[in-house]
């Protein structure tokens, strides 16, 4: 049965005899069925092509009924595969080969490889690991075993060369490469060539090749000499592989054909041949360009979208972009230059005229946007000239780009979209040149080649997420990449014998094909940082960026050069292959093939030489077979480097001479190979990571002594390491391709972008746009690393720009560089280095870097006493010897507070326990204070003369400034007529309010040194001279009494006022009186007797005066006033003492109950009732008064004891036993109150903290519906309006709160909003924030209501028992009983829970936590009798 093909051909007008809408099937006897679309309806038929020449071959389990009887192919063909395969991972690394493998034989490889360092991208020192390269393309050629292959990891990384050996063609050559993403394999054509017209499809997954299919392909065009392969394509979704033939053949290769399916099945046919074909990104849209100039879009089941003519027309009609030129006449400036030139200065020299190469293939090349919208077309036009087409996904015509002598064929349009490349050839050699989507160029740059090379660019290739553009020659692939606006030669793949195909992986950005005379070279990159030592003294920053044949060189610890620019540069005589720093930054080795030169570059604190080659070591004798890939320089004069031989890798140790040559020391083959290699910071210890992920090390590597363990097995395959040893522990960081990385096998983030390692810290960045910075000298395990919701006073985490890596740390100067998105660089100063440098200085005890540190960088000086006080208090002369000038003491002096910054600020978490260090103990004078006075001793005694102004700022800069004690050192600076006078009066008066050292020098009775301070004011010198000027004119003791009265020392102007004399002592009496001195009077006159009792009577006064009758009183019988001392004495409610005095004074007995009947109020107010009882008794003989009063008071036994004692039983029945009765029904309704209390607060108490722990911050946010007016809007009116939970309670507003500032606010507003808060809280109005509070101190003020009835209620329940009233004594005791038991049983409930209350401070927008200490209730003894009879 055969199979119908379609035979697709240009539009042309049908025939009369066929309807347009009907295809023509032909089935002529020796050719292949065929029928055409309708949309490609041909006046004629095409026969297709004959393939009977050759027999059919198949396997698999295929019969003849596939597309065609006499179409020849082989699925699953017997015939190996022998291929090697390189890639690249890692930093600078080239990672391992696979052996060759022979059909029957295996032979030695006769294949070097050659490894092309991946430069650093950029400024961010990324670089590039070039795959190997076959010294010689193919010396012999050997069929390979399938089963000899060794199989390698989904990520492929070993290097494994393609070498098809086929049948009946072993020479076919690689045409074309494709991916199957969804198994991880490669798709590759073979084929065909004149001398075997076969086309070959093979598959290569996990270092296997099988074939898939393999069919004879002659040239259908009688022009064409050999049919080509211009598209290969796999689609993953339908499981199938698409090849387009230039002869005109669209074939599809089905994986597993579906029942009535063909495995191979040409789908269509373009009589006129295809000239260019591409799948769009989404493999939904097939382009084809063909030899009629015909463009067509067919969809994946090869519909018809578009078809398309390319005329003429379309660049005419096409080609109108439009300059402003000059603009309009009147906006023009008429200057003498422009007069004499008519030429409009805007439009170039020479505008192009489209001119081809001379180098032009004439080639058609398609190529799509990386969003599949928009597709373009570079093909030679009528002129002739090259355009670049761009039409849409729907076949529209979009744009034609502007002509541009010189371009040539190669087109690929950036994934991204901005800019379609293209290579224009002039005079001056080869450029890339670029265009927008509109046609307009946009941008070029040269590519760099030898001098007469004329080597022509055959294909431009962006890779997927355009970071890197493959120009590729016929001899050499060359990758550039773009950073700041510059574009940079990264590496150069030789081709010996020319390539035959080169291509992206459609998914993984960093991997290429290249396939070159039967070799496909799989290369895999990473991007990494090529930097020098991070260990102090040699941490300058070191970086190498790779530009080609230029090595630029920059110390960023010196400066901070912005790329491409570069500090130095060193030109080598090719493109290297790995570069290495040494452990002291100052020798570098750099791989060339099988050389190694060797750069001295001194680097010194204050000198920064020029790097110069001071030899090469060839290594071709080592390496006869195999190129070494990688080098790593231990020490200054070793170096290991690694190859690969089989599926093993060698690593040699040399030790290089003073005449630069290689004397290898040791060497050791790896039962895998090596991925990545490294050395230790001093340059002793070499790591590798093999291909099972095992990090391995070489201790003593360069010397005998060397031995060999392995470390850890990572998690998974990283792109790079560094490992940190210790005398503990050692620790293999890695990072891999996804982000994640490892301590050991521990993950400490999965977000990681970039890590370096310092002696101190391991530091690296997150996608979330931070640094975190992990302490080191710990185990793996123990390492702790910041959250990333960690406040921001930690100062393990800092926010960084977005897209920010890091390129280099120096801790010496505390410095870590970062390179943005965009390319440039920025230098930071990180906290948690700048802390970690401070602290350390202070360890070693180097007071003066650690205090320029907190200088520069704005850090508390209160660091340097607070993390090691007691270290710093014996070392006080030390550190004002290493600080040496005054002005830096002064600094720190100035700057001290009470506050313990290692506990606040600069809080360090100590990794082996997680807890933070334990606060230091204080001074008992307060730190600031101990800290002023050991340095004023140290000053004192060794820098008395140099350091005067220290001495002011230690005076000054305690928590109570004493000022005396620094006018005095000023007094006696002026005493000795020093010559740092002036300077001390200018420096005390910056540090200390004027006006107060003004008033202290005043109060030291020197006029001078008061005139001196008032002269460095701002002091009218009208106001204080004629003021100086009287005192000046008193006498002493008149002035000291003067200055200290203007001083408000009232004391102290007393006594000098006393001094004056006796004429004065009405003054002083009158001064007494006037401020209130009557202690301090007393004190001057106590042996004085008469004007001592002058003094005190004057004091008696004023104490009654000021509400204190009792001693008033008291003073009054001192100096023998009785009368008004009984007086006082009744205000006070001494009834003893005045009654006592009543008698002494001999008043009438009438007198005498007068005031005996004025005492009883008070006393009773002051429910004093049995002291008013008395009063009754004794001086008024009222038996039933004082039993009403003993009675009131619960006093029942008293009162009953009173009136048998006086014989007045009956007032038992009728006063005391109803009183009692009174005292039933209201000690009932109190204790009943009471109860309700209780029973109506504890539910609302349980309530309110349900809700605050079900949602805390609506519980302190939410405004209750009542507290709103109906009239108020709550809409926020600023974004920024819910600054904190707290502010609703805050007397701030909204801007006071953002700011920190109070606008017009002053005291008496802040107290009245200070009084409004404290209304609130009294009230506790239910719905508030105060609710809580208030219910809690309303059942603190229950529990002590019923603590103090708890004696009455005793006293009642006895005085009813006594009176046999036992049910309603018995009512009180189970009454209040039974109120204790509950008050005692919600005890713990109510105060038990932790409460937050509004600030009292009005300045505060903050919650305190409250004072909530349980109180105590008292038991009740009960009456056993009255149990027994209730």
């Amino acid at each position: 049965m055969s199979s119908h093909v379609w035979i697709w051909r240009e539009a042309r007008p049908a025939p009369s005899c066929l309807p347009y809408d009907h295809p023509v099937k032909i089935q002529p006897t020796n050719m292949i069925a065929a029928a055409a679309r309708p949309a490609f309806a041909a006046s004629r038929t095409v026969a297709a092509r004959n393939f009977s020449a050759t027999a059919a071959r198949r396997s698999g389990g295929h019969g003849g009924d596939g597309p065609r009887e006499n179409l020849p192919f082989t699925v699953g063909s017997k015939y190996g595969l022998a291929f090697k395969m390189t890639a690249f991972l890692g930093n600078l690394l080239p990672v391992h080969a696979f052996p060759s493998h022979t059909l029957g034989r295996t032979v030695g490889s006769m294949l070097r490889h050659l490894l092309k360092f991946g430069l650093l991208l950029t400024y961010t020192h990324r670089f590039w690991i070039r795959p190997p390269l076959r010294r010689c393309c193919m010396a012999v050629e050997q069929v390979c075993r399938i089963s000899d292959m060794v199989t390698c990891e989904k990520e492929v990384c070993d290097d494994n060369i393609i070498d098809p050996l086929t049948l009946p063609f072993p020479d076919l050559p690689i045409s074309a490469v494709a991916v199957d993403p969804v198994s991880n394999a490669t798709l590759v054509t073979l084929g065909p060539t004149e001398d075997g017209p076969s086309i070959e499809l093979k598959r290569v997954r996990d270092g296997f090749a099988e074939d898939v299919v393999s069919w004879d392909a002659p040239s259908p065009l009688p022009d064409l000499a050999t049919d080509q392969v211009l598209s290969l394509r796999y689609l993953s979704d339908l499981a199938t592989s698409c090849v387009v033939l230039r002869g005109g053949d669209i074939i599809l290769i089905r994986d597993e054909p579906m029942e009535g399916e063909d495995k191979i099945e040409i789908v269509g046919s373009v009589d006129a041949g295809i000239l260019a074909a591409e799948w769009s990104p989404d493999e939904e849209v097939l382009a084809l360009v063909t030899g009629a100039s015909t463009f067509l879009l067919m969809t994946k089941t090869f519909e018809s979208i578009a078809e398309v003519s390319l005329t003429q027309e379309d660049i005419t009609n096409s080609s109108n972009h439009v300059s402003v030129g000059w603009g309009k006449s009147e906006t023009q400036f008429r200057g003498k230059r422009a007069k004499a030139s008519l030429r409009d200065p805007t439009l170039p020299d020479k505008i192009d005229e489209g001119v081809l190469s001379h180098k032009d293939d004439g080639r058609t090349w398609i190529n799509w946007r990386g969003d599949g919208s928009y597709v373009a077309i570079n093909r030679i036009e009528e002129g002739p000239r090259r355009a670049i087409r761009v039409y849409t996904r729907e076949g529209s015509l979009d744009s034609v780009s502007i002509a541009v002598d010189g371009m040539e064929g190669v087109l690929s349009w950036k994934p991204t979209g901005q800019v379609i490349a293209s290579t224009q050839r002039s005079d001056t050699g080869v450029d890339v040149i670029f265009f927008e989507r509109n046609g307009l160029r946009h941008g070029e740059f040269s590519l760099r080649m030898a001098e007469g090379d004329d080597d022509v660019v055959q294909q431009l290739k962006w890779n997927t997420d355009s970071s890197i553009l493959a120009v590729c020659f016929s001899s050499k692939v060359q990758l550039w990449t773009t950073n700041n606006f510059y574009w940079y030669l990264k590496q150069e793949i030789p081709c010996l014998n020319g390539y035959t195909a080169v291509d992206w992986h459609q998914e993984k950005p960093t991997v290429l094909f290249v396939a070159a005379s039967g070799v496909l070279e799989v290369h895999e990159f990473t991007f990494a940082v090529l930097a020098g030592s991070t260990s102090p003294p040699y941490d300058f920053g070191s970086t190498a960026v790779v530009d080609g044949k230029n090595l630029k060189l920059t110390p960023l610890r010196v400066a901070n050069v912005p790329p491409p620019m570069a500090f130095r540069e060193v030109e080598l005589q090719s493109t290297p292959t790995h570069v290495s720093f040494g452990y002291s930054s100052t020798v570098i080795a750099v791989l060339r093939n099988a050389s190694v030169d060797i750069i001295e570059w001194p680097l010194t604190i204050n000198q920064y030489s020029l790097p110069q080659i001071i030899g090469s070591v060839d290594l071709a004798s080592h390496y006869a077979d195999t190129q070494p890939r990688q080098i790593v320089l231990l020490g200054e004069r070793a170096i290991a480097v690694i190859s690969d031989q089989a599926n093993q890798s060698v690593i040699k140790i040399f030790q290089i001479t003073p005449s630069f040559e290689a004397e290898q020391l040791w060497e050791t083959i790896t039962d895998q190979q090596v991925l990545l290699a490294g050395s230790s910071e001093d340059g002793t210890t070499l790591y590798y990571e093999l291909q099972d992920n095992a990090v391995h090390r070489i201790d003593n590597a360069v010397t005998e002594e060397r031995s060999s363990e392995r470390l850890v097995k990572l998690p998974g395959r990283c792109t790079r390491f560094e490992a940190v040893k210790t005398a503990d522990h050692a620790v293999v960081f890695a990072l891999s391709g996804n982000g994640k990385l490892f301590a050991n096998d521990r993950l400490l983030s999965s977000s990681c972008t970039s890590f370096v390692v310092t002696p101190t810290h391991l530091v690296f960045s997150t996608v979330q746009h931070t640094l975190k910075f992990v302490l080191l000298g710990q185990a793996a395990a123990d390492l702790a690393v910041p959250a990333d919701d960690a406040p921001a006073s930690d100062e393990r985490l800092r926010s960084i720009e977005r897209g920010s890596r890091i390129v280099q740390v120096m801790p010496s100067t505390v410095a870590l560089v970062l390179q943005h998105h965009r390319g440039n660089l920025e230098t930071v100063y990180p906290r948690a280095l700048v802390l970690a440098g401070v602290r350390d200085n202070i360890d070693r005890k180097d007071y003066h870097s650690a205090f320029m540190a907190c200088r520069t960088h704005r850090i508390d000086m209160n660091i340097l006493y607070d993390y090691a006080p007691v270290q710093f208090l014996e070392n006080v002369k030390l550190f004002i010897t290493q600080l040496g000038k005054s002005e830096h003491l002064d600094l720190v002096l100035s700057g001290l507070s009470e506050e313990d910054v290692t506990q606040t600020l600069y809080r360090l978490t100590d990794v082996t326990s997680g807890a933070l260090p334990a606060e230091q103990s204080k001074p008992a004078k307060g730190k600031v204070t101990a800290i002023c006075d050991a340095v004023l001793a140290v000053l004192a005694a060794d820098f008395a003369d140099t350091h005067v102004k220290s001495m002011l700022t230690c005076h000054l800069s305690k928590v109570i400034p004493d000022r005396e004690a620094a006018l005095l050192l000023v007094k006696d600076l002026k005493d000795k007529n020093s010559g740092l006078l002036d300077e001390a009066v200018e420096h005390i008066t910056f540090l200390a309010d004027v006006n107060k050292l003004y008033n202290d020098a005043l109060g030291l009775y020197d006029l001078g040194l008061t005139l001196l301070i008032a002269q460095q004011s701002q002091k009218d010198p009208r106001e204080y001279m004629p003021f100086l000027q009287r005192l000046h004119a008193l006498t002493e003791v008149r002035r000291k009494f003067v200055i200290d009265d203007h001083l408000s020392r009232f004391a102290k102007a007393l006594v000098h006022l006393n001094v004056l004399g006796d004429d004065t002592f009405d003054e002083v009496s009158d001064y007494v009186v006037k401020h209130a001195l009557y202690t301090t009077a007393l004190d001057i006159v106590k042996y004085h007797r008469t004007k001592y009792d002058v003094i005190l009577r004057k004091y008696a006064e004023h104490l009654l005066h000021i509400k204190k009758p009792d001693q008033a009183g008291l003073a009054f019988e001192m100096v023998r006033d009785e009368r008004a001392a009984m007086d006082a004495y009744r205000q006070a409610g001494m009834w003893k003492e005045a009654m006592s005095l009543a008698v002494v004074l001999g008043e009438q007995p009438a007198a005498i109950k007068y005031l005996a009947e004025a005492m009883i109020p008070l006393l009773v107010e002051k429910r004093r009732y049995l002291e008013a009882a008395t009063v009754y008794v004794e001086y008024m003989q009222k038996v039933d008064e004082a039993a009403k009063i003993l009675c009131k008071g619960y006093a029942y036994a008293e009162a009953i004891r009173l009136v048998t004692s006086h014989d007045q039983l009956d007032l038992l029945e009728s006063l005391i036993k109803p009183a009692m009765i009174e005292g039933f029904v209201q000690l009932s309704e109190l204790l009943a109150d009471c109860k309700r209390q209780l029973n109506a607060q504890l539910p609302r108490l349980r309530e309110l903290r349900i809700k605050k722990k079900e949602d805390p911050q609506a519980f302190f946010e939410g405004i209750q519906e009542e507290d709103i007016p109906d009239n108020m809007s709550v809409a926020a009116t600023d974004v920024s309006t819910n600054l904190s939970l707290f502010t609703r309670y805050s007397t701030k507003t909204g801007t006071t709160a953002k700011t920190g500032k109070t606008g017009n606010t002053t005291a008496s507003t802040r107290a009245k909003h200070k009084r409004r808060e404290e209304r609130k809280r009294a009230r506790g109005k239910k719905g508030s924030v105060y609710e809580e509070e208030y219910l809690l101190n309303s059942i603190r003020r229950l529990i002590d209501r019923v603590n103090d009835a708890r004696n009455d209620a005793t006293s009642l329940v006895v005085g009813l028992a006594r009176f046999n009233l036992r049910e309603q004594a018995g009512e009180v005791q189970r009454l209040i009983v039974a109120l204790i038991e509950e008050l005692r049983d919600c005890l713990d409930e109510v105060f038990s829970e932790p409460l937050l209350v509004v600030s009292s401070d009005p300045e505060k927008d903050q919650l305190e936590l409250a004072d909530i200490t349980a109180p105590v209730v008292a038991a009740f003894q009960q009456l056993s009798v009255l149990q027994l009879g209730v």
